[in-house]
């Protein structure tokens, strides 16, 4: 009997041990891919890392359950398909297909692959395209391309487009497709399409077509019924502001987006409470665009103001920001005093710009903006190379090293798990903190609220 029972015990606790050994291994880890040379192995463990810093090698290689992070080149997994949960390419790569069940991005002219496959959903960003399979829906921003099958619906943002150029075995979006900002169609929409702001058909769409009032249909088909596009209200950002007097100031604003029709209006709102009550505009027909007026006769103390746009649909606003002309003086009393304001000489004329940061930029692109983010780097101790303007690699990994350093400020709002390297929203928004012109709150692309 106690044979038995010795043997029973042994039997439990192998089975427990594999049992636990099954559910340890199935639990999702982050894993980092970065190689020293650029003909790196995808199944070379040397080459992946259980942190940001790659200073803990990993113990294994991602498997289905895991998430992979890729910061270098992969030039071959040697022939065995390689298979994570989700997958976050950071720098240019040539990797032989991989699937991804749950979803992908895309950063800095990386690209998925041909063969790859998405099970899920993809984003496209900064140079990126897509030449495998999107089996659910996928985003394409920032001059990135769709020239392979994307199963689900696709969104093409920023001069992006549908690729057909290979006709007949790619750019082809299964379901519906919208075109934005500059965007066009030059593969096959197997469904409907939408077309806003100055967008352009070139290809195919199969059934239902709509094109805002500046949109076009250019040596395009349409199956089914063209028409115009609904409009929404206009997206519209509030800036900065320059003071030029004691009781002036020019306020900056952008519309980025016309909502499918033109602005008949833009200007701000302003006045020392968040209910405003002035205005300064201008009428017209307004794509998007940067804008500014200037307005006077301003009041001493805090001054709210706010951007906004507005086409047939309604109004835009964007979000509420302050500066201070002049401050205001007070004298104390009581007894019967008489009370009198305490007068002081005008102060001298200073140009003041809060937010300082006011534009998003991207590796590649130059500007004197940039030259002020460089500067703004170098003395937070990071390396962004020599302050020229030019948005170079170096300056791109020394943006990523302030992207996570405060992560949980810049990259955690957006649910990211490594560094972006572009100077967009919640990265501005810190710079802008430490440079002392806290913007107070952002609501961000995503939704998110960031303070």
């Amino acid at each position: 009997m106690k044979k038995h029972l010795i043997i029973l015990a042994f039997a439990l606790g192998l089975f427990g041990f594999i049992f636990f050994s099954h559910i340890v291994r199935v639990q999702a880890a982050t894993l980092y891919y970065n190689n020293a040379t650029a003909d790196g192995d995808w199944n070379t463990l040397g080459n992946w890392w259980t942190d940001a810093g790659f200073t803990t090698p990993a113990g294994s290689l991602p498997t289905a359950s895991d998430d992979a992070i890729i910061e270098g080149v992969v030039a071959s997994n040697s022939g065995a398909p390689a298979s994570v949960n989700t997958l976050t390419v950071n720098t240019f790569y040539t990797a032989i297909p991989i699937t991804v069940a749950n979803g992908a991005t895309f950063n800095d002219s990386s690209f998925n692959s041909s063969g790859g496959n998405i099970i899920g959903n993809a984003t496209f960003n900064n140079s990126t395209y897509n030449d495998g399979g999107v089996g659910g829906d996928a985003t394409f921003n920032d001059g990135t391309y769709n020239r392979n099958t994307v199963t689900g619906n696709a969104i093409f943002n920023d001069s992006s487009f549908n690729d057909g150029s290979c006709d007949p075995t790619c750019g082809t979006v299964n379901n519906n497709a919208t075109f934005n900002d500059i965007a066009h169609n030059e593969g096959f929409v197997l469904n409907n399409a939408s077309f806003y702001d100055i967008t352009v058909n070139h290809r195919s769409i199969t059934n239902d077509a709509c094109f805002a009032l500046t949109a076009d249909q250019d040596g395009g088909t349409v199956g089914g019924t063209i028409t115009v596009c609904p409009a929404s209200s206009p997206t519209v950002v509030t800036t900065s502001s320059t003071i030029l007097s004691t009781s002036s100031a020019q306020l900056f604003g952008e519309l980025t987006n016309t909502g499918g029709e033109a602005a008949s209006e833009i200007g701000f709102q302003y006045g020392t409470t968040t209910g405003y009550g002035s205005t300064a505009n201008q009428t017209g027909t307004f794509l998007p665009q940067t804008f500014d007026n200037v307005v006077g006769s301003l009041p001493c103390g805090p001054i709210h103001f706010r951007a906004y746009a507005v086409n047939s649909a309604g109004t835009g606003l964007g979000s509420d920001l302050t500066f201070t002309a002049t401050t205001c003086s007070h004298s104390g009393g009581g007894g019967g005093r008489i009370i009198r304001p305490t007068v002081t000489p005008p102060p001298t004329l200073i140009q003041v710009n809060c937010p300082h940061f006011v534009t998003y930029h991207k590796r590649g692109e130059r500007s004197d903006a940039i030259k002020s983010i460089q500067d703004f780097l170098q003395k937070q101790n990071f390396d962004p190379g020599p302050a020229d303007g030019f948005f170079s690699q170096k300056t791109f990994d020394a943006v990523k090293a302030f992207q996570l350093k405060y992560f949980d400020e810049v990259l955690k709002p957006w649910n990211l798990p490594a560094p972006t390297g572009r100077w967009y929203e919640s990265t501005r928004f810190k710079a802008n903190e430490l440079f002392g012109c806290s913007e107070g709150s952002v609501i961000l692309d995503n939704g998110v609220e960031i303070r």
